[in-house]
């Protein structure tokens, strides 16, 4: 009861101060004139969304009141006194239109206006000029991250763009965390991602990728899933007449090597694309831990030592088509195959050895790890607009499967202090057998009443899976591999959820707001076959949002968000029965495992100046039943991993961002993350109870030597931060990138270089009453990239049409 009475608190305090804000901010009295109208592309009638207005009193030039244009490119101003005026509407990549002698009489007068902004290259004519976009563009609801401006990226992957990213972190393993989560939800152009989290983002080239967007509070329109929200990756495709495309292909040290292309026809009203992409991506890896376990008058000490090398070796095709049946009416229709393959191989020295002194121990293990899956997925969407301005239906229907087997092996022989053999190789093997089917439906319709909006939705989501782990151990005699009925056990989960939701949105006495509700029913069953155990659960859960926003002038910009999410269990960290990896060490999931239920709250200021931006926002997040993956000792002295819950957590924080051009040739970008991070609740009979300060700073320079050759020097730093089971220790690194436009800017040759002195090092230390530990893991330094870009018949990177993510009132 205290931690919903703080929330509240917490919600209804800032929705009142914003509130009292907005009032204070507005004329008083009764409502005035107005004044009203859109902004459009002059050449293409596109609406422009988020456009500056500002109006200007005639006499002295003084501001009178600003706003931005919503999704619609319509813009209201209200309460204006009586007297003569001119406006301003301003977008970045347009000319400034100037709209002079607009008279205002009295308080019934409703002026409206429609302006045509024209694109500033094309009032350059022939010259030719090269326009940089912002690292990081800051909207109301989201940031948008440019690709192209992140070269050191170039040649890597989605993950790799993130990494330079204020409120993501990204490990020495490619592992993306958003504000020290690594549960979020990835789309790729607005739709479900086959592949979860991490997986789906090292796939994706960075040079397919146009922009990604960054949702930390997303609106009741969008599923509930993710601790912190959404990643959605925006990916190139022309909309040009005829042929066109881009081929690209990187090699690396360490021989990685990997390519990409992108083809499209457009044919009057259908466009048709392909894409095609392959990567292998070795590296190689050192780690160690030390541990020492307590066991009554007897401690065990033991050494690890590795030395690893994985591969990661992805490859996908991706095909479909748009098609305009008429001005109302449009579809498309998409599909793509692909294979996530990852491999690993390391060998463990092991050193153990108790007090009081008995013997040494030493072992030696030669282990494997492999995840080879198949995917198949396909995506149809049919958009009808209606007569009226803004009113349509959109329906989709997505259908994906992943197939595929997950190899651990262990091979193990005790050795003398020098490492030699003594004897046989102790053999193991786990095989996890996946296969997981998903069907989504859903159905979204929008309707404008009046200076406000109404959205509403439903939506199904089909969700069955088998999962099956063998476990084999090796018998010399024979040379076979038998099947372990002790471990080896199959399980069946499914999870249907069926949901709908309503938003209302609009523009009132000087802010805008978006209110919306989403309800949601789970159906969930997880089937231990073997053990002849059932675990349902069923669930009805309700997703809040609140979204406000106001327009202090034209550059300056207020936004509060509120949501509720949800971070759901996964099959595998629900099943009871043991996984083992080694004699020293195995995991088990636990199936009374209940979901995160988290409520998030968001404060953001956002100033655009001449020369750059500035960005600040406030942030508050608490997690109910809080999952941790808990460290245990059993009475053997091996080391299991299990999953259990905390009372809570919470995480409080701000985050600032400045983005300059002080000069023609100079960019500058830095951002810095401060976040408190509360922990507290029971894990196995012991409380904790922890806070931890986290600092993350990110810098990127940016030098342009001439119009075609860009520098860029990156770093960041990461400071120590509390873990549920031990803390981490600071982390930095630096990276450089040199990108060089070719033969008239048709062809894009970059060379970077990551981890620069081999200063990314993973260091964590944890202890309890029975163990302690410290772990380390350095990744591979120095790795150099070359990239080659080719665009064909002068290909543009225009937007592929996506679901709309309109999550902040306007």
């Amino acid at each position: 009861m205290k931690n919903v009475a703080m929330k509240n608190l917490i919600i209804y305090t800032c929705l009142f101060l914003f509130s009292m804000y907005s009032f204070g901010e507005s004329i008083p009295g009764s409502k005035g004139a107005r004044i009203s109208g859109t902004v459009k592309d002059k050449s293409n009638s596109k609406n422009l969304e988020y456009s500056n207005i500002a109006l200007f009193n005639q006499i002295d030039s003084s501001i009178v009141t600003g706003t931005i244009t919503d999704q619609n490119g319509t813009f209201i101003l209200e309460n204006i006194p009586s007297g003569k005026y001119y406006l301003e509407a301003d977008f970045i990549g347009y000319k400034k239109e100037t709209i002079e002698n607009i008279e205002i009489k009295g308080k019934k007068d409703d002026v409206s206006i429609n302006i045509g902004l024209i694109v500033a290259a094309e009032m350059l004519k022939e010259m030719e000029v090269v326009a940089d976009r912002n690292y990081i563009d800051y909207k109301i609801d989201k940031k948008v991250v440019n690709v192209s401006q992140h070269i050191n990226a170039q040649g890597g992957s989605a993950a790799d763009v993130l990494e330079n990213v204020p409120s993501v972190a990204v490990d020495m393993d490619g592992n993306v965390s958003l504000r020290g989560s690594t549960s979020y939800t990835v789309l790729i152009d607005g739709k479900p991602s086959v592949l979860e989290g991490s997986d789906a983002l090292k796939q994706i080239p960075a040079e397919m990728i146009e922009n990604i967007e960054i949702i930390t509070n997303p609106s009741a329109k969008y599923d509930p899933d993710g601790t912190t929200g959404i990643i959605n990756i925006i990916l190139k495709k022309n909309k040009q007449d005829g042929v066109n495309g881009m081929v690209s292909g990187t090699y690396a040290t360490m021989n990685k090597f990997g390519g990409n292309a992108n083809i499209n026809l457009r044919k009057g009203k259908v466009n048709y694309f392909i894409s095609a992409d392959y990567n292998k991506n070795p590296n190689k890896a050192s780690a160690f831990e030390d541990r020492t376990n307590y066991s009554g008058d007897t401690t065990l000490f033991l050494e690890e030592r590795s030395d690893r090398e994985h591969t990661f070796r992805p490859w996908k095709l991706t095909g479909g088509a748009d098609y305009i049946l008429n001005d109302r009416n449009s579809v498309t229709i998409s599909a793509n195959v692909g294979s996530y393959g990852f491999f690993r191989d390391f060998e463990t020295r092991y050193h153990a050895y108790t007090e009081p002194y008995t013997n040494d121990s030493y072992i030696l293990s030669n282990n494997s790890f492999s995840v080879d899956g198949l995917y198949y997925s396909a995506n149809a969407t049919y958009i009808h607009k209606f007569r009226n301005e803004g009113e349509k239906i959109e329906a989709t229907i997505s259908a994906w499967q992943w197939t595929g087997e997950q190899t651990e092996s262990s091979n193990q022989t005790s050795t003398d202090a020098n490492w030699n053999s003594l004897g046989s190789y102790d053999k193991s093997r786990t095989r996890h057998l996946s296969l997981r089917d998903n069907l989504k439906i859903k159905a979204d319709y929008t309707k404008p009443i009046g200076k406000h909006k109404l959205e509403t939705g439903i939506q199904a989501h089909i969700n069955p899976g088998t999962n099956e782990f063998i476990f084999e151990d090796y018998d010399p005699d024979s040379d076979q591999w038998l099947e372990n009925n002790e471990f080896s056990n199959y399980m069946e989960f499914k999870r249907n959820l069926y949901s709908a939701y309503a938003i209302v949105s609009g523009q009132v006495i000087g802010f805008g707001y978006q209110l919306g509700i989403r309800g949601e029913y789970t159906d969930r069953l997880l089937h231990q076959v073997t053990s002849e155990e059932k675990y349902p659960v069923e669930l009805l859960n309700y997703y809040p949002s609140v979204h406000l926003s106001r327009a202090i002038n034209q550059s300056q910009q207020l936004q509060l968000s509120y949501s509720r999410r949800i971070n759901r269990p996964r099959p595998w960290e629900l099943n009871p029965f043991p996984n083992y990896s080694d004699n020293y060490n195995f995991s088990k999931g636990n199936p009374y495992l209940l979901p995160e239920d988290i409520d998030a709250v968001e404060f953001n200021y956002y100033n655009r100046m001449k020369k750059g931006f500035v960005s600040a926002g406030l942030f508050y997040r608490l997690t109910h039943n809080t999952k941790v993956m808990n460290i245990n000792i059993d009475e053997q002295n091996r080391l299991y991993l299990l999953f259990e819950n905390l009372d809570n957590t919470n995480s409080s924080g701000t985050e600032l961002m400045v983005n300059l051009d002080p000069v023609k040739w100079f960019n500058l970008n830095v951002s810095t993350s401060i976040y408190q991070y509360n922990m507290k609740g029971n894990i196995t009979g012991r409380v904790v109870d922890k806070s931890s300060l986290v600092a993350d700073s990110r810098a990127s320079f940016t030098v342009k030597i001439k119009n075609t050759n860009r520098v860029q020097i990156n770093g960041f730093y990461s400071s120590p931060q509390e873990e549920a089971v031990g803390s981490r220790e600071a982390m930095y690194g630096f990276g450089i990138a040199i990108k060089q436009d070719l033969f008239e800017r048709k062809a894009t040759l970059s060379l970077s270089a990551r981890n620069l002195f081999g200063t990314r090092k993973y260091r964590v230390k944890s202890a309890t009453d029975t163990y302690a530990s410290y772990i380390g893991h350095d990744g591979e330094a120095n790795v150099v990239r070359l990239t080659f870009t080719y665009r064909i018949n002068n290909y543009k990177q225009v937007n592929r049409e996506e679901m709309e993510m309109n999550f902040g009132a306007q």
